[in-house]
């Protein structure tokens, strides 16, 4: 496998901050308008979290901004300190996929799954997805990936 400018994505606790760079009026406007307290800050800006579904629903709330803000648009979720050299910024279309499959990857993140994949296939017996067999002593249960 070929990876261009790729990055490792950490896990996401249930509360923390997600920090967001560069800051500009229209992203802290959108987040105020959608109820979002901000703390803007020198390199960007802030806004707490109490639960996984409300980063997710923040996230989906920035849709509307503007594509060159869009694209230039970092974030870094921390347990609630200040991001340091170590945090990974990841850009903002890789954080929504993130987010849009955070049950998929959280699976991979925390090793809740076997190494064994069933692959799918289609009336041609071509693969088209695999089912990730997740670990029986965790308690999880099959998760299909494409």
């Amino acid at each position: 496998m070929i990876c261009d400018n790729c990055s490792t994505f950490e896990p996401i606790e249930d509360q923390g901050t997600v920090h967001m760079k560069p800051a500009s009026g229209e992203l802290i406007g959108l987040l105020a308008l959608n109820g979002y307290t901000v703390q803007e800050n020198n390199e960007g800006c802030a806004v707490n979290y109490k639960e996984l579904a409300e980063l997710i629903s923040m996230i989906k709330c920035l849709q509307p901004l503007p594509l060159k803000i869009r694209q230039e648009l970092s974030f870094c979720v921390t347990g609630g300190e200040a991001p340091q050299i170590r945090h990974t910024w990841t850009p903002m279309q890789k954080f929504e996929l993130q987010m849009e499959h955070y049950d998929m990857v959280n699976v991979i993140l925390h090793k809740q799954f076997t190494s064994y994949m069933q692959p799918i296939v289609d009336h041609f017996e071509q693969i088209v997805a695999y089912v990730v067999f997740a670990s029986s002593d965790r308690g999880g249960s099959r998760v299909p990936t494409v």
